[in-house]
């Protein structure tokens, strides 16, 4: 080796450089609303932005508001206070997610009850067409498909589509879900719903695990304000008057 070549460390040096970039990058932040698929009310606790203990309640029937969680190691986790033998605090996780480095916003689908809890996140795009609107949201391990008014599609696994049915308002529509079985589609489920105006629906679609060959589905409703805004006001300049 020549007197004065550094070349040898130099892998070392740039290994070094990379994991100190690692240890002090910003956790990232992604703003989540939360839906319980299985308990009625599921109490859990995140970080906020700013690292504080923040307690969040999760229902059924409705998504949170939207939470700003602080997501270290690229993960956005709902944890627990407790207790060690000790008797010092600890945080037990009870479900956790990947989330992108630079963060995002998010619908959160927690599943399961107990130990057995489970996180997905769904990329939230908002609100892409409004009223009397459907989005569908695939959960399940396999294709899904959609027979409604107005769309015959296969929507892949983890993906969502909005569809605004060709259903009049006020009138009731139907459709189906279906799963493939060897070479052929068969019917895994449906809903009926009453086509609203001014109502857009979430739908997500999951697989029932104690019933091979039947999706669960859960719809979560929001209304949209439709009422149309008043025309500006318009001003007229006073004319000066003549001498």
């Amino acid at each position: 080796m020549k007197r004065g070549d550094f070349s040898h460390i130099r892998p070392v040096f740039a290994a070094l450089l990379s994991l100190l970039a690692a240890t002090t990058a910003p956790a990232p932040v992604a703003e989540v609303r939360l839906l319980s698929f299985d308990s009625p009310r599921l109490e859990v606790s995140v970080e906020d932005r700013e690292g504080k203990v923040v307690p969040v309640v999760i229902y059924s029937h409705a998504l949170t508001h939207g939470v700003n969680v602080r997501c270290a190691e690229t993960r956005l986790t709902l944890f627990r206070e407790d207790k060690d033998p000790e008797g010092k605090p600890i945080r037990v996780t009870l479900a956790s997610a990947p989330v992108p480095p630079e963060g995002g916003t998010f619908l959160g689908i927690v599943q399961g009850t107990g130990a057995t809890l489970s996180l997905s996140l769904i990329p939230d795009t908002g609100n892409r067409v409004g009223g009397g609107s459907m989005r569908f949201f695939n959960l399940c391990d396999k294709p899904l498909g959609l027979n409604f008014p107005g769309l015959r599609q296969v929507l892949a696994p983890g993906k969502d589509l909005v569809l605004k049915p060709d259903v009049q308002p006020s009138d009731y529509g139907q459709g189906q879900f279906l799963l493939v079985d060897g070479e052929e589609w068969k019917v895994a489920g449906g809903i009926r719903w009453l086509h609203l105006d001014d109502i857009r629906t979430f739908w997500f679609v999951l697989m029932d695990p104690g019933m091979p060959g039947v999706v669960r589905v859960r719809g979560i409703e929001e209304r949209i304000d439709v009422t149309p805004l008043p025309p500006p006001a318009t001003t007229t300049a006073a004319k000066p008057k003549g001498r």
